[in-house]
């Protein structure tokens, strides 16, 4: 039988059009834990042909049915986050650039939000000529960069959506919230200028990465983020927390040496979120405890990305 992999660069034509296989949101059952899943060959290749028995997922180290697979395309809901501070304040106007073929990427029942770390600039839509309008726009820059206050509050604006559930963050991952003094809130009362529609995003108790992470786990957020070296200085501080967390989600850190791959890089997470495996079980009890999971592929050269842990309770994973 002849194998058929889809390569992420030549899929992009069929995935901006539309694949005829895109499906309304999947609706998990109370029991039903969802994990998404990534298969790649060594050289960045996504296999899209496996099957169900291809397929082994254990759960605390115990092997568990899969009562769920699909391959179809599934919608989903991402915020965009991007960090507008001072150590990424050079390169934006790229990273505004990227964005803007990241949602050039996105599906019809795909829906999207826009936001930096301190703003809030459009809320989630399925109107992609509303989101290329904002990201047209000089969008204000943030004070400060409360990363994981961010996710917490960005996580609570997709608590409501449907779908996937996708955080797309670009920053250096140094958290300074704690330097809230040093770097003083943006106003609360308007705009950042008469002419933005973003807003200054509400005041929030500071986060930790273990809030952060707890969630991701809870509510099954898959979190991708990119990072440049030249932001990122000799010093890993911070880039090893949004490795940490991305991995635990199931998505993937891109650090990346030049800003003239953020392109690229947005445009190949947006494929690839398009190219994954739905996985579903049923935990063996709803204890509310935390579980890691493990998923493995029964094909020999591929590896699998696949979200780490969750939390077992009768909210749909």
């Amino acid at each position: 039988m002849t194998r058929t992999f889809v390569v992420v660069g030549l899929a992009a034509f069929s995935i901006a059009a539309g694949l005829p296989g895109q499906q309304a949101p999947f609706r998990a059952g109370a029991d039903v834990v969802e994990v998404y899943a990534t298969v790649k060959l060594r050289d960045g290749t996504i296999a899209h042909d496996l099957t169900k028995e291809d397929f082994e997922l254990r759960d605390d180290g115990k092997p568990r049915e899969i009562t769920v697979f699909s391959r179809s395309i599934q919608p989903l809901s991402v915020a965009i986050v991007l960090d507008h501070s001072g150590s990424t304040d050079r390169d934006f106007e790229q990273v505004r650039f990227a964005a803007q073929d990241f949602v050039g990427r996105l599906l019809r029942a795909d829906r999207a939000s826009i936001r930096t770390l301190s703003w809030n600039c459009l809320d989630f839509t399925d109107d992609r000529r509303a989101l290329l309008g904002m990201l047209r726009l000089q969008l204000p820059g943030d004070s400060g960069s409360p990363i994981w206050s961010t996710m917490d509050a960005t996580m609570t604006a997709l608590a409501g959506e449907p779908g996937r559930r996708v955080i797309l963050l670009f920053s250096d991952g140094e958290d300074n919230q704690a330097l809230a003094g040093t770097f003083p809130s943006p106003p609360r009362s308007a705009a950042p200028d008469p002419f933005s529609v973003c807003q200054a995003a509400a005041e929030t108790d500071q986060r930790s990465i273990g809030d952060v992470t707890r969630r991701l786990e809870r509510e099954g957020v898959m979190l991708y983020t990119v990072g440049l070296e030249s932001i990122g200085g000799d010093s890993d501080f911070g880039l090893g927390d949004l490795f940490r967390l991305a991995q635990r989600s199931g998505a993937e850190y891109r650090r990346l040496k030049s800003v003239e791959d953020v392109r690229s890089a947005f445009v190949s997470i947006a494929d690839e979120l398009h190219l994954q495996y739905l996985l579903g079980f049923v935990p063996a009890a709803f204890d509310g405890k935390r579980h890691e999971i493990d998923v493995r592929v029964r094909r020999p050269g591929v590896t699998v990305r696949a979200r780490k842990a969750y939390v077992a309770t009768r909210s749909g994973g």
